[in-house]
């Protein structure tokens, strides 16, 4: 896409990037401009991060059952 459509909240799922074999559920944590705040679910704060909007470490969900790509599962933070 030619601009960010993302909003807060909206889900997804993401690489890892600690490690980048995994892919995990995600929720748009913020906006600002082209770049967006991937927090995973279940998962404390020390694995979010900022990426660019088109990034190739994001995907929308289901594309990893679309693929045949092992998703984890949610963390277990309260």
């Amino acid at each position: 896409p030619t601009q960010n459509y993302f909003k807060p909240g909206m889900k997804l799922e993401a690489v890892d990037r600690k490690n980048p074999y995994l892919i995990c559920p995600a929720t748009i944590g913020e906006v600002r401009g082209d770049k967006i705040f991937i927090t995973f679910d279940g998962w404390r704060g020390a694995f979010d991060y900022w990426c660019q909007y088109d990034s190739r470490d994001i995907f929308p969900v289901g594309w990893c059952q679309l693929t045949n790509h092992s998703l984890q599962p949610p963390g277990n933070c309260c």
